[in-house]
């Protein structure tokens, strides 16, 4: 069985990662969460997941508005480097059957994994999802699945 570290980052998006962390938690063995020192919501809520907390000061750096790839660097250094790393965005939820999905495809370390994702517009619709499964009351995805790995969600070996 393969260990996935899962590496986001949330910085005032808290009522997102509230929804997402729980999922992300039960799909991978280890998820990563970069966040600012000032979030206390955010830190809250990855303290109650026991999801690790990665405090960094970088969203700035280098004069950017939102740095996102220095914020993911410092997730990534916090990774165990032993095997798989998943990035995933704080918005994005895990559906519960996506380990056992991903453990049933023989992965190759030289691949580059995604995966399609569903729209949901409000909180509503969101618990209603959580409730009966139905991704009916969901916007369908527009990625194909096969080609499409877009930066939401990338899963790639780690060495």
């Amino acid at each position: 069985m393969a260990f996935i570290e899962c590496v986001t980052v949330c910085i005032n998006f808290s009522d997102y990662l509230d929804c997402t962390l729980p999922s992300m938690v039960r799909a991978f063995d280890r998820v990563i969460v970069v966040t600012e020192p000032d979030d206390q919501d955010s830190r809250r809520i990855i303290r109650r997941n026991d999801a690790v907390e990665v405090l960094s000061t970088r969203k700035t750096f280098r004069g950017e508005a939102f740095n996102l790839p220095a914020l993911m660097n410092d997730g990534y250094a916090a990774t165990q480097v032993r095997d798989w790393v998943c990035k995933v965005d704080s918005d994005i939820y895990i559906p519960d059957d996506s380990r056992k999905t991903i453990e049933a495809i023989s992965l190759d370390r030289e691949c580059l994994y995604g995966t399609r994702r569903w729209f949901c517009e409000n909180r509503n619709l969101f618990d209603r999802f959580l409730a009966d499964g139905s991704k009916d009351i969901l916007e369908p995805p527009y990625e194909n699945g096969e080609s499409d790995v877009l930066g939401f969600f990338q899963l790639f070996h780690a060495k």
